[in-house]
């Protein structure tokens, strides 16, 4: 594994000294809001939690090679941690942290204990399988001839849109409407996924051996980036999704305050917004598979092609 300024290994897990607090951070109420226990990461001293690791502030500091560092990076989940007194907590860069998935928002999600809406449906079944989301509704308000629904969900930005909609009297006619429409986007997806092979590409996921490990301190913009696969929904856990060009966005900047990264990928040409935390690391042109060296030159072709106009 390529790591970089630093990195040292603690409680089994990789971490970079990122920087000190900025005089607007350092203040005790402020820290506080931004940290968090992270039982997945399990680094604290025993009996003050789900301990996976043991854990003390002096041992940390004496395993980093920067003394006087506030905060630290982890490698293998690329958060952003603080050593406390009795653990290692989670530090959330711009207040508190959201989850998110790049291919499907889920800030229009409710939380668990709340009941999703459709309408007058309620969503008693909902699943995600490649570009879509089939859901399962029920309204036993509704007519008896409409009291389930099958539907497609549309993830935006700004709301959900329910698409292809279609009303029954039978739980298990709905049922069955979910079930076809799952098997539908699978055989969808197992044409997509077979297309890279059929190009001779090896789509196997690309790790941190197979790239440059980033820090905050790196310049993201116009650099060729990794994705992690954890951030990636598991049908997408492939390099022909991992691998794209970091056009810019706040959180490519050196020791960034913003989070999103704007990136081109390098299969498909699409846009597509990610978070810093979401990049494993960098590849130089000369380390990209032939595939993606070609994807760049479209897409270089095609800016090109896009200033040429505007300049007419």
């Amino acid at each position: 594994m390529s790591t970089k300024k630093g990195a040292f290994e603690y409680g089994g897990y990789h971490f970079i000294p990122e920087r000190q607090f900025t005089p607007e951070e350092n203040d005790f109420f402020k820290i506080a809001k931004r940290q968090r226990r992270d039982p997945d990461l399990g680094i604290c001293e025993k009996g003050y939690g789900p301990s996976q690791h043991e854990y003390s502030y002096a041992g940390f500091y004496d395993a980093s090679p920067d003394k006087t560092c506030d905060l630290f990076r982890c490698v293998e989940n690329g958060k952003l941690y603080i050593p406390c007194a009795h653990d290692l907590q989670e530090y959330m860069e711009d207040g508190p942290a959201q989850e998110s998935e790049p291919d499907l928002p889920d800030e229009d999600m409710p939380p668990e204990n709340e009941i999703r809406k459709a309408g007058d449906y309620e969503v008693i079944q909902a699943i995600t399988l490649g570009d879509k989301e089939v859901v399962l509704g029920e309204n036993l308000q509704a007519p008896p001839d409409e009291r389930y629904m099958c539907a497609f969900c549309r993830h935006t930005d700004m709301a959900l849109f329910y698409e292809e909609a279609t009303a029954y009297n039978s739980y298990l006619d709905a049922a069955k409407d979910f079930a076809d429409r799952l098997k539908e986007q699978c055989i969808r997806l197992e044409v997509e996924r077979r297309q890279p092979a059929t190009e001779g590409i090896d789509d196997s996921p690309i790790t941190a051996d197979g790239c440059t490990v980033i820090d905050g301190g790196d310049d993201l913009r116009n650099q060729f980036v990794v994705i992690r696969q954890d951030v990636l929904r598991r049908e997408y856990r492939a390099a022909t999704y991992q691998l794209k060009f970091c056009t810019g966005g706040f959180g490519a900047m050196p020791h960034a305050r913003g989070r999103a990264c704007f990136c081109v990928d390098l299969y498909t040409g699409k846009e597509a917004r990610f978070e810093r935390q979401d990049i494993l690391g960098t590849m130089t042109k000369a380390q990209l598979p032939e595939w993606a060296k070609r994807g760049y030159e479209k897409y270089r072709q095609a800016r090109k092609h896009d200033k040429g106009r505007e300049a007419r």
